[in-house]
């Protein structure tokens, strides 16, 4: 952005401290002080351990052209450039909010339980015959992370795409009301966070207030493999909303999906090409269709996506493929877990014909609530021991998918540790060849990317 500080003060009902020059250029929003430039804007935000007043100073001295200054907060610094607003966080979405509707981009927002991030790239990667397309960086997701990415966004960008998270009910609403899409996306319903919602219904309706905020002639595309979005949209019937999956119903419909080492063909039933894509996995495929689905709502032709699509690259730890010493192949898909994306995933690599040996390094689940062991539980009743030579299970979630799965899976190869060091060992040990696959799959707060060689 490129705004003044009269005018960024304007858009949050702010006030400029008076002697303030209001002419001055705002040339980005930092929260970090640390990471403040020449013509900042810094935002001090109030957390349980820090408040960002304490750094309002030292931002400034690096070069900020302003901070936002709660009002009521006793000693804000003299004849500084301070921006008085009533609340420091509001004024940041508020200013998002603004700044998104000066902007001439369109605006794809994607929500859901799995696939955000991986969805997310592939619309990126789609669009790029549409112009310049800026994208959520990391997981700047949430209420404080999506304005960030808004402000972030070039004054002549063609599209904007953004991921939508939460914790809790009302989260996604606001986000959908800061960035306004023009196509909605509800990847899936799945079980993380149900701690705070208490059931998967609780979380369907969550994620449907994204439909909040799309524009009039906008899009909403659905998972309509989901019974629950399904309900919901007949609850909620437009003519604005298509269903994506592997369904007869599904107005956008994948099938043939043949996988090979690191590529997916499949065909898509309302269109008459074939696609290929360097991503590996089923659920991956249907992560592409929303891609897909979004990129000929923006204008672009099949033919290209085509082309797009064998060049497309996913954020680390997706689906990822690493090649080992002995020529093994690792499946590095240890960003994140949850039940549905862990059956997904181990479902597809049971059934994954193109390795002779197959190897599942499983790390225990987090934030699951009450129904953690349950959850746990299910994943190991659906290790099959015709399909896996070994199942390695790690950290101490993952003891009721070892316990469950002991009734069909022999016991020599069926292994559980706590201990990082005992896993790489047990990995190391299997005797891994060229037709040898690898999965690893748990949440980031297991690390299982320490297992891959050279880690």
């Amino acid at each position: 952005m490129n705004r003044t500080l009269s005018e960024v003060a304007k858009w949050t009902n702010g006030t400029l401290q008076k002697g303030i020059n209001g002419h001055d250029l705002v040339g980005s929003v930092e929260i970090d002080s640390r990471k403040v430039e020449q013509g900042s804007l810094f935002v001090p935000l109030v957390g349980e351990h820090a408040d960002g007043h304490q750094f309002v100073e030292k931002a400034l001295s690096k070069g900020a052209s302003a901070s936002f200054w709660k009002r009521g907060t006793p000693n804000a610094p003299k004849s500084k450039p301070l921006i008085f607003v009533e609340d420091p966080l509001k004024a940041l979405q508020q200013l998002a909010k603004t700044y998104r509707e000066t902007l001439s981009a369109r605006v794809v927002g994607i929500t859901g339980s799995n696939g955000k991030t991986t969805t997310k790239d592939m619309v990126s990667h789609l669009l790029q015959p549409c112009g310049k397309v800026h994208k959520t960086a990391g997981n700047y997701n949430n209420h404080i992370g999506l304005p960030l990415t808004l402000l972030r966004a070039p004054e002549d960008a063609d599209w904007l795409v953004v991921e939508m998270g939460m914790n809790r009910a009302g989260e996604i609403s606001l986000l959908t009301t800061i960035a306004q899409p023009d196509v909605a996306i509800i990847t899936n319903i799945g079980e993380a966070h149900i701690e705070y919602f208490g059931s998967r219904e609780g979380i369907a309706q969550a994620k449907w207030e994204i439909t909040e905020g799309v524009s009039q002639q906008g899009l909403v595309l659905l998972d309509g493999d989901e019974p629950l979005l399904n309900t919901l949209a007949a609850q909620h019937p437009s003519p604005h909303i298509e269903t994506v999956g592997f369904g007869e119903k599904c107005d956008w419909r994948v099938s043939g999906i043949e996988a090979e080492q690191s590529t997916t063909s499949f065909r898509i039933d309302r269109l008459g090409s074939g696609f290929s894509m360097p991503v590996l996995g089923s659920h991956n495929v249907k992560n592409a269709l929303f891609a897909l689905a979004t990129a000929i709502y923006a204008g672009v032709d099949e033919s290209q996506i085509a082309e797009q699509l064998p060049s497309m690259q996913l954020s680390g730890m997706r689906m990822e493929t690493v090649t080992g010493a002995k020529g093994e192949t690792y499946i590095n898909d240890a960003y994140n877990a949850s039940p549905t994306s862990m059956n997904a995933v181990v479902n597809w690599f049971q059934n994954e014909a193109h390795f002779k040996r197959k190897i599942a390094v499983i790390g225990g689940m987090l934030e699951l609530g009450e129904r953690s062991e349950w959850y746990h539980a299910e994943v190991g009743s659906r290790l099959d021991a015709s399909k896996l030579d070994y199942v390695f299970l790690f950290g101490k979630e993952a003891l009721p998918i070892y316990e469950a799965a002991q009734e069909n899976f022999p016991k020599e190869r069926l292994f559980h540790t706590e201990s990082m060091e005992a896993l790489q060992q047990f990995v190391e040990n299997v005797g891994a060849t060229a037709e040898t696959g690898i999965l690893l799959k748990g949440s980031r707060g297991m690390r299982l990317e320490r297992v891959l060689p050279g880690r």
